[in-house]
């Protein structure tokens, strides 16, 4: 039978600054591994995103992967880089090529006919929405996601693409 760890292991650190004692027998309680899925799935229903991730994982509704990949990601919630790491970052993407394939789907996203619908009310019919926006003083990537519906609008602009 799994062993359970009464105070996870990623709150242990946060309460006691290490993992020293984290493994002690009072700490562990012995548990089926039923039982033990069911905790994490509860916990995880609580709001404790750790849970989440475990007790998907050992419910099988995830893998492996999926759950490494989405715990880096709670990992680095609120963390920043510093400015020598961000300048090592830029330095190694500088001269990388593009794929065709990458360059084909930025062609899409930006290209063809858009409607802009202004902050005055007035719609206006574009050929570029970079142009429009590097003249505009706008965030293209902004735009794309009122264009997509998971902004309502950018700076009182509105978008949505024709063609």
């Amino acid at each position: 039978m799994p062993w359970h760890h009464i105070i996870p292991k990623h709150e242990w650190k946060m309460r006691f600054g290490s993992l020293k004692g984290v493994n002690a027998r009072d700490n562990l309680v012995e548990l089926s591994l039923e039982n033990h899925t069911q905790i994490h799935v509860r916990m995880g229903e609580d709001g404790s995103k750790w849970d989440y991730i475990s007790g998907k994982r050992m419910s099988g509704q995830i893998g492996h992967e999926e759950a490494t990949r989405l715990a880096g990601i709670l990992a680095n919630i609120g963390k920043t880089h510093t400015q020598e790491t961000r300048m090592k970052m830029t330095k190694a993407h500088l001269g990388k090529k593009h794929s065709e394939v990458s360059k084909e789907k930025r062609r899409y996203r930006l290209g063809g006919v858009w409607e802009i619908l202004l902050p005055n009310g007035e719609k206006e019919i574009i050929q570029s929405l970079i142009f429009f926006c590097k003249n505009n003083g706008l965030s293209n990537s902004a735009m794309c996601r009122v264009a997509a519906g998971k902004r309502n609008h950018h700076h009182g602009y509105k978008c949505r693409r024709i063609s």
